[in-house]
């Protein structure tokens, strides 16, 4: 198994045919996903509810 600590050798273009192309070296590190998902999910969550607080004043101040 790899590890974060790894690093291996493979082709620029992964899809690129055997033989043809630049051999670069990666490490076995990925970045998480998840706390952009959750960034990008309470920024809507914001704009959402600053929407909501918006229509809400509206509809008071009408006589």
């Amino acid at each position: 198994m790899l590890t974060s600590d790894d690093t291996m050798l493979t082709l620029r273009d992964i899809t690129s045919v055997p033989g043809k192309g630049e051999i670069v070296a990666v490490t076995g590190h990925t970045t998480p996903t998840w706390p952009w998902w959750l960034l990008g999910g309470i920024v809507v969550l914001a704009v959402v509810g600053a929407g909501f607080v918006v229509v809400q004043r509206r509809s008071t101040k009408r006589p």
